[in-house]
């Protein structure tokens, strides 16, 4: 069960909760785990070189996480639409853990426009981490 672990992160709180969720399911399991930040490929310019810079930082920050809980991790910045590019990556895995919600403007909402992408079209098992704010 979930041998092949794919885990999105946006560098926010509610991701980092997912992170450490996905972390430790994945040491009890044993589970090769792979983190992804994308960047949105609409962004240009500076904009898109902070951004990546940021994710840069937020797998950075998943590595120190994963090492902690003593378990090594592959990470890869993508470029494209945030949801559908999950939803690609996921193809070679078993289970997708990710944030109910991120960064977003409008984190009041009760499932955030990537995770429901993520959920209704992934092909394989969604596990969303669900924080209180």
């Amino acid at each position: 069960m979930y041998e092949r672990m794919l885990i999105a992160t946006d560098g926010s709180d509610f991701s980092d909760a997912a992170l450490k969720e996905g972390f430790e399911l994945a040491h009890k399991l044993g589970s090769e785990v792979t983190v992804v930040y994308v960047v949105d490929a609409l962004l240009q310019g500076s904009a898109r070189d902070d951004l990546s810079q940021f994710g840069q930082e937020a797998l950075d920050k998943a590595k120190t996480f994963a090492s902690d809980i003593g378990i090594d991790i592959k990470t890869e910045v993508l470029s494209g639409k945030v949801g559908n590019t999950i939803v690609d990556a996921s193809e070679d895995y078993d289970v997708v853990v990710l944030a109910d919600r991120g960064r977003g403007q409008l984190r009041k909402l009760l499932l955030g426009s990537v995770s429901q992408t993520v959920l209704q079209q992934a092909q394989c098992s969604v596990i969303l981490s669900k924080q209180k704010a």
